[in-house]
């Protein structure tokens, strides 16, 4: 995955999935971080 922008603490990602070396899927993501409790 490829980071593309951060904003505050949401991190938004770009990637691809390769099945026998052929691209499956392509999808644009976004993840954060959250403080544990």
């Amino acid at each position: 995955a490829i980071l593309t922008e951060v904003v505050s603490n949401a991190f938004y990602l770009r990637g691809k999935v390769t099945l026998g070396g052929k691209l499956a899927a392509r999808l644009d993501f976004a993840c954060s971080v959250a403080d544990p409790q």
